[in-house]
């Protein structure tokens, strides 16, 4: 499967392409995000043109080969998810989650094996405030992962830890409750963090700091993907 876009007027650059794919703003299936967001994506193949005011780009990302994700804990994708670049989500758009019970195909995610019909959504601040959910959809096409939730939250800002709760998602016919949390950062936080992790005396004294303190959880986030 190819997807594309071409705009005219300027030459865009390969991360306007790729943030608009992963955001998938007015996209209300959201495909070109759950494609790209797919743990089992093993290969993706990108390809541009620039000319005569056009640019154009498209990516492809149906292959033979799927990425063998069995050794893992991978239990949901979220969008966002961790700490976030604030560039890489809009705050008017939809945030979305997909559960995993199978890893060793994708296909084995389909509504067979999880249903969202009687799932509730909270998002909440760092006080325990509810933010408003609206908007809230479900579908389980073959985009990547063949399930999804997705829902718009009102009042949304950077720097600020939310907790998404989604609860009693059926899985294999039984109950089960998702939690996560996720943080917008801005382009400073970002570069402070960039920052932080490049200076090796830094990291030293945050080392030392921490000593003692709660072991750091072991794990690997990349574009909303959770795994332990």
């Amino acid at each position: 499967l190819y997807f594309g876009d071409l705009y005219r007027g300027q030459a865009y650059s390969t991360e306007y392409f790729t943030t608009g794919w992963v955001v998938d703003d007015r996209v209300e299936s959201l495909g070109h995000r759950r494609w790209i967001l797919d743990p089992f994506l093993k290969y993706i193949s990108y390809g541009r043109v620039d000319g005569n005011g056009v640019s154009a780009a498209a990516l492809k990302v149906i292959h033979d080969e799927s990425q063998d994700i069995t050794k893992t804990n991978l239990n949901f994708v979220a969008y966002p998810y961790g700490d976030y670049p604030d560039r890489l989500f809009a705050k008017s758009w939809y945030l979305s989650f997909n559960a995993i019970v199978d890893r060793t195909s994708g296909w084995g995610n389909g509504q067979k094996n999880i249903n969202y019909k009687k799932a509730k959504i909270e998002v909440r601040d760092p006080k325990g405030r509810k933010l408003g959910v609206s908007s809230i959809k479900t579908n389980y096409e073959g985009y990547g992962i063949p399930n999804i939730i997705q829902w718009k939250t009102r009042g949304l800002a950077n720097n600020v830890e939310y907790t998404v709760t989604i609860k009693n998602v059926t899985v294999n016919g039984k109950p089960k409750d998702y939690t996560y949390k996720f943080r917008l950062l801005g382009r400073q936080k970002v570069q402070e963090r960039k920052s932080q992790k490049e200076d090796p005396k830094e990291n030293s004294k945050n080392k030392k700091k921490n000593k003692g303190k709660n072991k750091k959880k072991k794990g690997l986030k990349f574009f909303g993907v959770e795994i332990d």
